[in-house]
């Protein structure tokens, strides 16, 4: 989609995530911030309905995941954090950290991939596993994404392949 980058132009920007609400609005995750499309303006394209958000400046602005929680709240993970959208604004919640994948628990936690390894968001802190890669026989930036399922299994996508967590036993996929 080209986004008007207010000199008069149109750019191709490189768009990395896409999530749509429960009302069909779409968000779209760019280079250069973070852009929110009204589901009246997706049917008949009307760039006066569009609002593009910078969610911070610099490698703040590279939006890299999106991740909309069952309570509503929308995260957004960027090269340089990750942030809140909180009353129409972005709360910095873990600064100067890339951070690549957002999945949510059946505890409400998010489940959070950074440069710096996993962690997780337990409402309140940030809680880093560096046990977890060690577990795992992994760098603690070797692991790539976390993810519960339905039945309460945590699955890890990591450097060494895919494994899952049950009851705290961890099993390799081969």
């Amino acid at each position: 989609m080209p986004i008007n980058i207010g000199r008069g132009e149109a750019q191709q920007i490189p768009v990395r995530s896409l999530l749509t609400t429960a009302e069909g609005n779409l968000w779209a995750g760019t280079d250069a911030g973070l852009t929110l499309i009204p589901k009246a303006a997706l049917d008949h394209f009307d760039p006066a309905l569009v609002t593009i958000y910078h969610v911070g400046v610099g490698k703040s602005d590279q939006i890299l995941c999106l991740h909309l929680t069952r309570a509503g709240t929308l995260w957004v993970g960027t090269s340089g954090g990750l942030y809140r959208f909180d009353r129409g604004k972005f709360v910095s919640i873990i600064p100067d950290d890339m951070i690549s994948r957002i999945e949510e628990s059946s505890d409400g936690h998010l489940l959070i991939i950074t440069g710096r390894g996993f962690v997780d968001w337990d409402g309140a802190r940030i809680v880093p596993h560096p046990e977890i890669a060690r577990r795992l026989g992994v760098a603690t930036n070797g692991i790539f994404h976390v993810y519960e399922d339905r039945t309460g299994a945590t699955w890890f996508c990591t450097s060494k392949g895919v494994a899952r967590s049950i009851g705290g036993h961890i099993t390799w996929l081969e």
